[in-house]
């Protein structure tokens, strides 16, 4: 399905709740998707529901989640911890502090020195 911004019509929510029923045999047999506006602004899409069933089963295919043996954790995590530092070195922490900060908020400062 064509999801580009030519494909899409734009309509206000009152014309929309007018002819609502024609709204959506438009949508389901010319496979246009139609942005539903209020005060100017899309709000709501109405999609054909064979495209949005597309989407759906698009969306749990492209997710897998990643299996890793120990080691190969090991190696990600000391370089989760290089970033870390990496991104720590780029701020004086002794500056960011200010006087008169709350006590739970000093602690937390206290783990990234």
């Amino acid at each position: 399905m064509d999801t580009s911004l030519l494909n899409i019509d734009f309509e206000p929510l009152t014309e929309v709740k007018a002819k609502f029923s024609e709204k959506v045999a438009l949508v389901s047999q010319k496979k246009r998707l139609l942005a539903i506006t209020l005060n100017g602004k899309p709000k709501v899409m109405l999609v054909p529901y064979d495209a949005f069933l597309g989407w759906l089963t698009d969306q749990q295919a492209a997710y897998e989640p990643r299996r890793m043996t120990l080691k190969e954790w090991e190696k990600e995590s000391k370089k989760w911890r290089e970033v870390v530092g990496s991104v720590k070195n780029l701020f004086d922490l002794s500056k960011l502090e200010r006087k008169g900060q709350k006590p739970h908020k000093q602690n937390v400062l206290k783990k990234f020195k």
